[in-house]
């Protein structure tokens, strides 16, 4: 057997490695709804602010504030009954 390659067992042995320190990707239903609550709550002041720093610049108060505000409440909504209504949850 060369010096540079594997041994036989090497695949084996990476398989092995690999199924034991995989992250796992089922992940508890209460952290995954309350990941959803905190991005909505995070959606929604970032566009708010974002319509807020729009309206300062554009001079059209409060419209701006009031559309980043509704587009971020509209979508995380949608994303959160759409969390919801999955099947098997």
């Amino acid at each position: 057997m060369s010096e540079g390659l594997p041994s036989p067992d090497h695949d084996k042995r990476l398989k092995e490695l690999k199924d034991e320190y995989a992250p796992t990707t089922k992940q508890n239903p209460v952290s995954e709804y309350a990941s959803a609550g905190v991005e909505l709550g995070l959606v929604v002041v970032v566009f708010t602010l974002l319509g807020w720093w729009a309206d300062k610049k554009l001079n059209t108060s409060p419209w701006l504030l009031l559309l980043g505000c509704a587009m971020a409440i509209f979508g995380g909504m949608y994303r959160l009954i759409k969390l919801a209504s999955r099947p098997g949850k």
